[in-house]
């Protein structure tokens, strides 16, 4: 079947119609709007007119920062209370305090009982007078809040070196002593045993490493189950920041916190990773450090060593009579002092009321457990000596050997109280006038001439100490050698005897390779016997042992003579 195509009848014809008024309109609209204007040269009074604005702006820009950074930033290092940016370092640190004010002088002695807020009212409101002359004022908090301390700063104007000494937690827990002009600021460590004697160990541990800020390696099903549990929940929380009158609009956006910091620093502006670095710094060497640090303690703990409580103290002693010492830990310090207080018979502070004589009973109280201390590891390495003595063993070298540690770190950690004592006893009237206000005269620093005098006492229970301490951890040393000489001794022993019967069954092994042969001749072949085998190995038996125990036989029969 073909299929045939018919030629196109009539040819398409395309007629173009004319445009309506209203469409001619609306073209010429468009068109204008779509056209590009011709580019024109700026004059010199627009090019100046810009220039102008960019100096205002940028001046205005210099300005506001130099307004948020002394808002924000203080001239003098450390922590100033007044300053916004540290009420943001160390807002988050508040805590429960317990808070005595105690008032005594050679009359009487009044002790009240405070809160934070009862404190913070005080120190505000005109109920705390200036105090007359033989009259001292100490205020004892247990615990560091950061409202107690700021309020405590503000009121007496203490140094913002010290306050961030305060503040600042740190492991650092050795001695030190820094004159200001408004004071005098010394941190302290408070060595004690606990009162209820050796604590448990599993206790103590876990306690460990529930303060600990370390990890701990954790393996198979349980390092899983550990990931998952402490997986925190996603939610949209303010990122904390610094809060200004310009900023606050950008500042106080919710922002998504990222899985990790590094994603986080980067959806913020410098200032606002700067406040991220205050705020919530990262993961330092410091938490490996604590990781090996809780696993020595542990191992000493169930070793049976000291169990000895470290904490800091810190004390500011005013020229006016004021006495502040802020104690790390949740307990009081110093209820030893509290009760001679109030014994005016068997106190010197009441008979001699200066707040320099208060600080010389908190060195005194030092001592005093340093010196307990002291004893306890004379009487741990007694009872070790006495087992050595009478059998040597790998764990009394262990025992030994964190003993050693402990009373090498004791050591170093007393050598600055030390110093601290020469120089207050020697150089305190020195420095005081180093940093005095211009124009005072005054012919003593912050210790009285009392205190002074008083101090020489402590200087030679801390030299008896280290001396104590430098003689014990000698003696640990030698009975470690003398366990180790006599372990050496033992195994010389051992060897002694496996030589001498290596000497006596050596030739007996040959003779009796020799008589195993299969020769034919042989007596022991031919008729089974070993009877000629011990007619040669009898005799050769009773030389070797005579020669081999000759000494020992001497000595059992003619020792005596």
């Amino acid at each position: 079947m073909a299929l045939t195509l018919s030629p196109i009848q009539a040819p398409l014809s395309l007629e173009l119609q004319p445009l309506s008024p209203i469409s001619e309109s609306l073209s010429a609209n468009m068109s204008q709007l779509l056209s590009v204007p011709p580019t024109q040269a700026p004059s010199a009074r627009d090019k100046f007119r810009s220039l102008v604005n960019k100096v205002i702006n940028r001046r205005r820009a210099c300005v506001a920062i130099q307004e948020v950074v002394a808002q924000n930033h203080s001239l003098d290092q450390g922590a100033d209370p007044r300053n916004k940016r540290t009420d943001l370092r160390f807002g988050s640190r508040i805590t429960k305090c317990t808070i005595e004010v105690t008032h005594y002088s050679e009359a009487g002695c009044r002790t009240t009982p405070y809160n934070n807020a009862g404190l913070i009212e005080l120190l505000k409101s005109d109920d705390l007078a200036g105090l007359q002359k033989g009259e001292v004022r100490w205020i004892n908090v247990a615990g560091i809040s950061w409202d107690v301390v700021k309020a405590l700063a503000i009121r007496f104007n203490l140094h913002p070196l010290s306050v961030e000494d305060v503040m600042t937690d740190t492991h650092d827990k050795s001695f030190k002593i820094d004159y200001y002009q408004q004071h005098l600021f010394t941190q302290l460590t408070s060595f004690k045993i606990p009162e209820k004697g050796t604590r448990d160990a599993r206790a103590a541990v876990k306690k460990l490493r529930e303060n600990s800020t370390g990890h701990y390696y954790i393996t198979g099903r349980a390092k899983e189950h550990h990931s998952q549990r402490r997986q925190p929940p996603r939610s949209n929380t303010v990122v904390p920041t610094i809060q200004t009158s310009d900023t606050d609009a950008v500042l106080r956006t919710p922002i998504e916190p990222p899985r990790s910091l590094k994603s986080r620093s980067s959806t913020l502006s410098e200032l606002g990773k700067s406040t991220l670095s205050v705020v919530q710094p990262t993961l330092t060497a410091g938490a490996k450090l604590s990781m090996v640090e809780d696993a020595v303690q542990t191992l000493k703990l169930q070793s049976g060593t000291l169990d000895v409580d470290t904490t800091r103290l810190f004390v500011f002693l005013l020229k006016d009579g004021n006495f502040i010492t802020i104690h790390q830990s949740d307990a009081l310090y110093g209820s030893e002092l509290t009760e001679r207080l109030n014994n005016p018979s068997l106190s010197l502070m009441r008979m001699l009321p200066d707040a320099s004589m208060l600080f010389h009973g908190h060195l005194d109280l030092i001592g005093d457990n340093l010196l307990t201390i002291v004893d306890e590891y004379q009487q741990m390495i007694l009872e070790l000596e006495r087992g050595i003595l009478l059998k040597p063993t790998l764990l009394a070298v262990q025992s030994l050997h964190l003993i050693s540690g402990d009373i090498r770190l004791l050591n170093m950690a007393i050598k600055p109280l030390q110093r601290i004592i020469y120089r207050l006893r020697r150089y305190d009237r020195d420095r005081y006038k180093a940093v005095a206000p211009p124009g005072e005269n005054t012919t003593t620093g912050f210790m009285g001439e009392e205190s002074l005098v008083y101090l020489s006492d402590i200087l030679d229970h801390v030299r008896f100490i280290m001396l104590s301490l430098d003689a014990q951890n000698s003696t640990t040393k030698e009975l470690i050698n003398y366990t180790f000489n006599m372990t050496s001794y033992d195994s010389r022993d051992v060897m002694k005897v496996l030589l001498i019967a290596t000497v006596i069954f050596l030739p007996m092994m040959f003779i009796a390779q020799y008589f195993g042969m299969n020769f034919e001749p042989m007596p022991s072949v031919n008729n089974y016997s070993d009877a000629l085998y011990w007619k040669v190995a009898g005799p050769v038996l009773f030389v070797l042992l005579l020669g081999a125990l000759r000494h020992r036989i001497w000595e059992f029969f003619f020792g005596d003579d």
